[in-house]
């Protein structure tokens, strides 16, 4: 018996997109992405990320998949001797380091604080996929000057 024109194209669909799951869950990065955003829905996110300038999307993208130019991953991949942050020399600069923990950012993080409130701006899960946090995260970026020279102007309307 025939099938119809509309159940192939379900089913085509309906593998396409597992098996982009399938591909997604077996990438490198799944297990940092997953750990910052459990729920993580490629449509929301794309959804989200229309809005966003393409040079905020790419920083976002690689502050939630690690691949940033910060030391860790400069290091990792030879463009830096030390992994360790030049801002205050004391740790290894991650992206958990460079927005949660940096002595030298301090002040920039006490401001990022009080715009989304203590609790939301001591969550990395909220200042990398939370859309009511994400400007003011980028505002914090681009007052610690840490990626003038490669993203240049980061502020965003908040």
């Amino acid at each position: 018996m025939p099938t119809s024109k509309s159940a192939i194209k379900r089913a085509s669909k309906r593998e396409r997109k597992d098996a982009g799951k399938r591909a997604s869950e077996n990438s490198p990065s799944y297990n940092r992405i997953s750990a910052i955003d459990p729920r993580f829905q490629p449509a929301r996110f794309k959804k989200f990320a229309d809005q966003l300038s393409r040079r905020h999307l790419s920083l976002l993208v690689q502050l939630r998949s690690g691949h940033v130019p910060l030391n860790k991953h400069l290091n990792r991949i030879r463009r830096a001797e030390s992994s360790i942050c030049p801002s205050c020399g004391m740790q290894t600069e991650t992206v958990h380091h460079f927005l949660m923990v940096c002595p030298a950012y301090e002040r920039q993080r006490r401001q990022l604080e009080t715009q989304i409130g203590i609790r939301n701006a001591r969550s990395i899960k909220t200042l990398l996929s939370h859309p009511k946090a994400i400007p003011y995260m980028f505002n914090y970026v681009y007052d610690t000057r840490r990626f003038a020279h490669t993203f240049k102007d980061l502020r965003m309307e908040t």
